[in-house]
């Protein structure tokens, strides 16, 4: 990765060709599957042309002080409200992903306290989690034992 103007595409190819080495190595057939939805040149250390050099944020930007006090709260209404300022901030993707976060806490916790699990109850853990089910107690042993 710190080898100048080496794009990221074939980093991931070079990776790619080095886990399937290795399961070779040990008799396992595996090649990684590579999903890459970027656009353009993307380098991790320079394009090779030029230095790249990225300017730390500072507190001066009103957009960082705020964000800088909203993302320690517990609080959804924070995050509206640094969205309502920002709504194309440079946080504003991370502020709806914790907006969802707390309404799912909020929603389980909810659920929770004012249902008691039932045998067969379907239930999730978050509004994209899949459907689970509430099964009895008991014990379960996984796989098989040496005379099976």
């Amino acid at each position: 990765m710190k080898k100048p103007g080496v794009k990221i595409q074939d980093l991931m190819v070079d990776v790619q060709d080095a886990v399937e080495g290795l399961a070779k190595s040990i008799n396992h057939d595996q090649r990684p599957a590579l999903y890459n939805e970027s656009r353009g040149n993307f380098y991790f250390y320079g394009n090779g042309s030029s230095k790249v050099t990225v300017a730390p944020p500072t507190d001066n930007d009103p957009e960082i002080a705020l964000w800088n006090e909203v993302k320690s709260s517990s609080n959804k209404e924070y995050f509206s409200a640094y969205l309502q300022e920002y709504p194309k901030g440079k946080y504003a993707a991370l502020a709806r992903l914790e907006i969802n976060k707390r309404e799912d806490q909020n929603r389980i916790s909810e659920t929770n306290l004012m249902t008691e699990f039932r045998q067969g109850q379907l239930f999730n853990d978050c509004s994209d989690c899949p459907d689970m089910a509430v099964i009895p107690a008991g014990i379960y042993m996984m796989g098989s034992n040496a005379e099976e």
